[in-house]
This record gives structure tokens, C-alpha cells and sequence, in this order.
């Protein structure tokens, strides 16, 4: 994949899954009959649906700090989001925070990602990038946030390792995991076989539409995604 000009992204919101994919709040986009579901076009307060959509994602980033290898939300944040979104992030930052205190992994306070110690288990579970040259671009690699885990592919070929990971419901790692036990994901309903052959499909399709570029894909904690072209 090399880069290219033109892009487009996918993200799916749906407020239950049915037997074969998520339901419609779709808007068409260009080319295709392709249906997108776009977060940043829903009310950002359906976050009383247990949705927590990229656009609120990104208005209380900015209030999240790291203190005590802990994410904390700034008390300043009141006055600027709904009761609703701040217990959902609430929510997420505690089950966040557990998670990295279970693993024994660091907060990277720059970056506010989380990293991996130094055990060869770590390495397998979080963000282990194989330097080899013989295998470089050729899998999928990620970073872990507060409110979830960024993807990115760099070749056709780390697109088809996820696309078999997700077919399997197996090897999965980052938040794509985390959905199966964590008690999250109300905003799609059930996380299961369905759940991961839409996003199948979704990948399927943009690397198909856009085979010059990288792509990334976003997956937080209620189990809403959206993949877009990696600039």
C-alpha cells in the first residue's frame, strides 16, 4: 500500500447487532453502494445508550492525564460534556485502569498510550512489532489508549491477518479482545461471530477501494469502529 490522495473512512454505530450485521444509521458515501455508518453524524449524547462515539472521544481527550500510571479525568471536564458521557468515560477509565494494573504495563505519559513491560508474554499481547526485515510491514501492529486501540496496516498482507483473526474470533489482541469479556460493546449488542465478519467486510472493502494507501482502524470500548486511510 502506498499513499494516495483521495479517502474515505468507515465506522460503524449501531445500537443492537443482528443476526448477520449491525443495523443502519447509515449515510452513503462516494463510489459505492457500500453503506458507511459515520459516528461523527449521531448525536454525540447518545452516550446514554452506553455509545461513546469518536466525536466525544476526541472532546475529552484532551482532559484525560496520566497520574500514578493512572488515566484520571480532570474535574474541569464538567461543564463541557453531558452527566451521561461523563459516567460512561468514567466507566472506561476504571475498567482501563485495571486492565493495565492486571498486565503490569506502563502508561506513557507523553503519549498517553500504554506500553508493554518487558516479559515475552507482553510481548505477544501488546504491541510486539517483529523488526526482522524479511517481515517488516508484512502484520498488522497497534497502540492502546484510554479509550481503545488503534490498528494499523501497512500491507495487503497485515490486512489478511486480521481478516483471518476476525474470521476465527481467534488471536485477537488489543480492544478487539478486550470486547469478548469486558462487559462493553452495549452500543452493537452481542459481540460476537456477526460483529467481527462486519468489520471483516468493512476492512475487506476499503483496502479494496484504496489499494495504494495504509490503512488504520479505530475500536473503542463500546464496541464502535471506523477505519480510514493512514496519512
Amino acid at each position: 500500500m502506498k499513499k494516495f490522495k483521495k479517502y474515505v473512512s468507515i465506522a460503524v454505530l449501531g445500537s443492537t447487532l443482528l443476526t448477520v450485521a449491525c443495523p443502519a444509521m447509515v449515510e452513503a458515501t462516494e463510489n459505492s453502494g457500500h453503506n458507511y455508518q459515520q459516528s461523527d453524524n449521531v448525536i454525540n449524547h447518545k452516550s446514554i445508550e452506553g455509545i461513546l462515539s469518536f466525536s466525544d472521544i476526541q472532546k475529552v481527550d484532551r482532559f484525560i492525564q496520566v497520574y500514578n500510571n493512572e488515566f484520571v479525568l480532570k474535574k474541569s471536564i464538567n461543564s463541557n460534556i453531558s452527566y451521561d458521557v461523563y459516567t460512561l468515560v468514567e466507566r472506561i477509565l476504571n475498567q482501563t485502569n485495571e486492565y493495565v494494573k492486571e498486565h503490569g504495563l506502563i502508561i506513557n505519559s507523553a503519549t498517553k498510550t500504554i506500553e508493554p513491560d518487558n516479559t515475552f508474554r507482553s510481548k505477544l499481547m501488546f504491541n510486539y512489532v517483529d523488526r526482522s526485515a524479511s517481515s517488516k510491514n508484512s502484520k498488522y501492529t497497534y497502540k492502546q489508549f484510554w479509550w481503545g486501540t488503534r490498528y494499523y496496516f501497512r500491507s495487503n498482507k497485515a490486512v489478511y491477518q486480521m481478516e483471518h483473526e476476525l474470521d476465527t474470533s481467534s488471536l485477537l489482541v488489543g480492544t478487539l479482545a478486550n470486547l469478548l469479556t469486558s462487559g462493553f460493546g452495549a452500543a452493537v449488542g452481542f459481540i460476537g461471530a456477526a460483529y467481527f465478519q462486519k468489520i471483516k467486510s468493512d476492512l475487506d472493502y476499503m483496502n479494496n477501494t484504496h489499494p495504494h494507501d495504509y490503512l488504520y482502524m479505530d475500536v473503542n470500548l463500546t464496541g464502535i469502529y471506523k477505519i480510514e486511510v493512514l496519512k
